[in-house]
């Protein structure tokens, strides 16, 4: 396997070329672009896919969880991690609704992040395990039930 490619998109400078910093330190990681807009980041990445983009749930513009959605849509093959201000469940929801592979705040321990881009890089999808907290089950059923209704 080649170079697990990533975009980063986060509106704090800091916490993205940190990202850059750790990805830029191992030899397996590329960083293909980056940016502080969501909007700018669909556009890179429609037209240069990488392996994982990771997007920033809430930066001005558009969402991440809006964008997220659009590039599983249209490209299925590129695994998207969102940066979420706190772990809520309402956040986790939002990013597992989204199609997010993971969700990470950013607090997030470097090995850690070096450790969750491997598997999300090989298709895993650690957020599935975060569905089974009470607090996001109770907002699955209250979203099943909401679609019950409408029918």
């Amino acid at each position: 396997m080649g170079k697990i490619t990533v975009f980063l998109t986060d509106a704090q400078v800091l916490f993205r070329e940190g990202i850059h910093f750790i990805l830029s330190g191992e030899d397996d990681f590329e960083v293909i672009g980056e940016t502080t807009s969501n909007d700018e980041a669909c556009t890179h990445i429609m037209a240069n896919p990488p392996v994982i983009a990771l997007l920033g749930m809430m930066n001005a513009g558009t969402s991440g969880a809006v964008i997220a959605r659009r590039i599983k849509r249209n490209l299925p093959e590129v695994s998207v991690i969102l940066t979420v201000e706190d772990r809520s469940d309402e956040a986790v929801y939002n990013a597992v609704k989204s199609g997010a592979s993971a969700c990470i705040t950013r607090n997030v321990e470097p090995n850690y992040l070096l450790d969750l881009f491997r598997v999300v890089a090989q298709g895993s999808h650690p957020i599935i395990e975060e569905m089974l907290a009470p607090g996001i089950s109770t907002l699955i059923m209250a979203d099943v039930k909401d679609a019950e209704e409408l029918n």
